[in-house]
Formats: C-alpha cells, sequence, structure tokens
C-alpha cells in the first residue's frame, strides 16, 4: 500500500468515525413510558451529551492530522484513540443505566426532582438502535487512532507552507526566486 493511501485511510477512516457518531447523537436512543408522562424521546443530548463534543472534536482532528508533522500526527493518533474511548464510554455508560439517562427528561416534563422521585415515575425505557451506532463510530475512530499511531511514519511529507522539511523546490518556489531576482538560466 502506497503512502498516500495510508493517509487517506486514515483520513476516510477519521471522517467517518466522528461522522457516523455525530450522526447517532442527532436521533432519538430511548424512549420511556411512565405514569403522569406517557411516552417521551430521549435523544443523546440528555442521555449522552458529551458524545456530540467527542465527535466534533474528531472531526477536528482529522484536519489538524492533515498538516502536522509525523510527531505531532503520532500524538494526534493518540488523541483520537481517547476521543474513541470516550464515544465508548459514554454511550456504554447510557446502556448500562438507561433510567438514569432518561431521568433529565422526565424530570423536565413533570417536574418532579430527585433521582429516587424520577425513576419511581418511569415504568420501562425501550432502547433504540441508534447507540449502536455510536459504539460503532467509536470502534471506528480507536481503529483509525491505531492506524494513524502505527502508519504516521510512512506518509508523505506536509508541504512547507506548513510547516514541514520537505525542501523539493516547487513552481511556486520557482516564481519566488524568479521575483527576488535570481536568473532561471543559472
Amino acid at each position: 500500500m502506497t503512502a498516500q493511501r495510508r493517509r487517506l485511510l486514515a483520513f476516510l477512516g477519521g471522517i467517518a468515525g466522528a461522522g457516523v457518531s455525530l450522526l447517532a447523537t442527532t436521533q432519538a436512543w430511548f424512549t420511556a413510558h411512565g405514569a403522569g408522562f406517557g411516552v417521551i424521546e430521549v435523544g443523546a443530548d440528555v442521555a449522552a451529551p458529551s458524545v456530540t463534543a467527542l465527535a466534533v472534536a474528531g472531526f477536528a482532528l482529522v484536519g489538524a492530522v492533515a498538516i502536522a508533522n509525523t510527531l505531532v500526527r503520532r500524538i494526534l493518533g493518540v488523541v483520537q484513540l481517547l476521543l474513541g474511548i470516550g464515544v465508548a464510554l459514554v454511550t456504554v455508560r447510557a446502556l448500562l443505566d438507561p433510567v438514569s439517562a432518561v431521568a433529565p427528561a422526565v424530570s423536565s416534563v413533570t417536574g418532579v426532582g430527585g433521582s429516587h422521585s424520577v425513576a419511581g415515575l418511569i415504568a420501562s425505557v425501550d432502547v433504540v438502535f441508534w447507540p449502536t451506532f455510536a459504539l460503532v463510530g467509536a470502534v471506528i475512530l480507536v481503529a483509525t487512532a491505531l492506524w494513524t499511531f502505527l502508519t504516521a511514519p510512512n506518509w508523505p511529507r506536509s508541504g512547507s507552507q506548513y510547516g514541514g522539511t520537505d525542501s523539493t523546490p516547487t513552481r511556486a518556489s520557482d516564481w519566488d526566486a524568479l521575483s527576488d531576482g535570481a536568473d532561471p538560466t543559472d
């Protein structure tokens, strides 16, 4: 596999992982049923609000990886790993305790406060498939982070405009040399 394809795979993986996680946060994750409030659909914004921020950070990280040198790419690979683990942990926490995940929405509708009081109002909580999408996004982020960390030294170097060390002359640098008075026939 060429160096360009390794880099492309890392970019596409980062975008896919963050995109799938972010898509999952736009949908309802739980449906709560109970006395006094009927049925309430609860989205990730209530059940797992930090997943959105972690997914957006994943998108920003892909842009940073694109212009970073090898050392920074590897560091960003570790950061991406932590983002993926964060998405997974927050999602799993919501799935393991769906009553606590829907409690803020139930409290908002009923006006009842306190975790025990709100839990007493909830008869059942149905889990929709969207948290699974968030977990898939987390797995993609983790796999991409490992790929980035391991393959970053083999990627093409960044252009000189981004602080890279590649000093191969380009058409732009030739033009700049001419503008500075250099003779192109030398």
